[in-house]
């Protein structure tokens, strides 16, 4: 099992190979899908690290708080924190995570914002202010990948 910031980092890299900026707000919701993805089609996560129900939707707090820096501002993927994280993930684990950057690349941070309030895990978790741990278990049974 990988890290969520060896997993951000893949999906960085991922990113600037499609020559595309991504944000702190919009990492957090492609995070939310790979892991969803993940465990729905393969039953395990990818990382173990769990997501929050926050106003803008899921968040990982360590990786919200690692990229924080740029405000609303694209990453630099150059960040040692992303540089310190790399590692070669398995093929099966970067096809799952392509098959949710190339889907969002088009995608604005605040359209993923809106589909993931539109999904179950989310939505049945959050309460203002609260940031209640999204369970991967509903994530896996109740998640839709929404991003058509």
């Amino acid at each position: 099992m990988y890290t969520a910031m060896n997993i951000a980092a893949e999906v960085v890299r991922q990113y600037q190979e499609h020559k595309q900026p991504i944000t702190n707000l919009k990492l957090q919701k492609v995070l939310y899908y790979v892991q969803m993805n993940a465990l729905q089609k393969d039953g395990c996560a990818l990382f173990e690290e769990d997501f929050q129900a926050w106003r803008h939707g899921p968040v990982l707090p360590g990786i919200y708080e690692a990229f924080r820096k740029y405000i609303s501002g694209n990453i630099d993927y150059k960040d040692p924190v992303l540089t310190q994280n790399e590692v070669a993930v398995d093929p099966e684990c970067e096809n799952r995570i392509n098959e949710i950057v190339v889907r969002t690349l088009n995608l604005s941070a605040w359209d993923m914002v809106y589909k993931t309030h539109e999904t179950k895990p989310w939505k049945d978790t959050y309460i203002p202010d609260a940031n209640r741990l999204i369970s991967k278990d509903r994530i896996r049974m109740d998640g839709e990948v929404n991003l058509s």
